[in-house]
């Protein structure tokens, strides 16, 4: 996504319909493959696919204006980055910053634990190239995420999702963690840095995380090796015993994160990559909203910034009600960038409360659509 380049998953069996130089169309808006399209269907594909360019072109007209909604509102707007190619981008998308650096696949492009040398290199190159803060996560592996070689034993583990993974394994495996937090302290001399904490799920958890921390910052003090001592500290709010306690949270780190993704699967009990149960998921549930303000509202009550990294912030049908749920730090693809600047642009919050108190107090399936389609029209009922 973040490469503009459309893909589709899940489509099983669909080698058994391609045969060799058939001519495909790939519509990853739709999540569709069309094999073989005749030149009606062809040309209307050509068709969108230049009206989507062109769009793109125009809204690159936005980069240098403020994401800020018509009654006054100013937005943050920030890059999910991953890839070193995703640094080329970021200042065309008009991104004020990185709000998630996903640092795992330094090690899951590696053949060995990469050194706390080679971290510190590729940290600075980060933060030399953002625009603003960034927000370096510590190591998200496990579930879907592997390392080559992995210290992570979940690919044998029933229910991975619940297993081994992000900061619980990092806990179990100090000598993976620590080299990690000294790299990033040392290179938060370059530029804004921010270190954020994922899957978080309990207070100990988070104690034990800050004790490590301070064990880093000391040993790199007695070292007398050059690092930034006030690093801000964050957490990801993924899992919903950490969304209905996030008040908690946000008494002793300096901003949240939503991450959207996990926190939906886990909601709701679902596998979001099992194509057998990913019609459940659905991020305009009513208990996942109700958490979204949940933690935006404790963000709000312990003064601190509240930000969103999950797909649900760089879709623009989901912009006006974030905006409407108080969200005011969106982090997304920067491919996603220019249509979410526009949309908040076009964006009344206040004229849009009452719609959005509806859509939180909406229960029929069919009535939640036709409210979020007044709220994206600019339309009441």
């Amino acid at each position: 996504r973040s490469l503009r380049v459309p893909a589709v998953l899940g489509l099983h069996g669909t080698i058994d319909y391609i045969r060799n130089d058939d001519l495909l169309v790939i519509d990853g808006a739709n999540n569709t493959v069309l094999v073989a399209p005749d030149e009606t269907l062809l040309a209307e594909f050509r068709h969108r696919r230049d009206q989507a360019q062109a769009r793109t072109l125009s809204l690159q007209s936005l980069q240098k204006e403020k994401a800020q909604t018509q009654d006054g509102r100013t937005v943050r707007l920030l890059a999910n980055v991953e890839l070193p190619e995703d640094l080329d981008v970021l200042h065309d998308a008009g991104a004020d910053g990185i709000g998630l650096y996903r640092t795992e696949f330094l090690f899951m492009n590696a053949h060995q634990q990469p050194s706390e040398s080679e971290q510190y290199s590729a940290y600075c190159q980060v933060l030399k190239h953002s625009p603003g803060p960034v927000a370096i996560r510590t190591l998200d592996l496990g579930a879907d995420k592997q390392v080559d070689g992995g210290r992570s034993n979940s690919q044998n583990t029933v229910n991975p999702a619940l297993g081994l993974r992000a900061i619980r394994l990092c806990l179990r495996e100090p000598d993976l963690f620590k080299p990690q937090l000294r790299a990033i302290f040392r290179a938060a001399i370059t530029g804004q840095a921010t270190i954020m904490i994922p899957m978080l799920s309990s207070l100990s958890e988070l104690d034990q995380t800050l004790m490590i921390i301070d064990e880093v910052k000391d040993e790199l003090s007695r070292d007398g090796v050059p690092f930034k001592s006030d690093v801000p500290i964050g957490g990801m709010i993924e899992v919903p015993a950490a969304a209905i306690a996030a008040d908690l949270f946000a008494r002793k780190l300096d901003f949240l994160s939503i991450g959207t993704n996990d926190l939906i699967q886990y909601t709701l009990a679902i596998d979001r990559i099992d194509d057998e149960v990913n019609y459940l998921y659905n991020p305009l549930h009513p208990a996942v909203l109700r958490l979204i303000r949940q933690i935006i509202q404790a963000g709000d009550t312990a003064g601190i910034p509240v930000s969103m990294c999950g797909e649900m912030a760089g879709d623009s049908d989901y912009t006006r009600l974030l905006l409407g749920l108080g969200l005011r730090e969106f982090s997304m693809e920067c491919s996603s960038l220019p249509e979410i600047k526009q949309r908040i642009r076009e964006s009344d919050i206040n004229a849009q409360r009452a719609t959005i108190e509806k859509i939180l107090a909406a229960s029929i399936p069919s009535q939640l659509d036709q409210l979020i389609a007044q709220l994206n029209d600019g339309t009441s009922d």
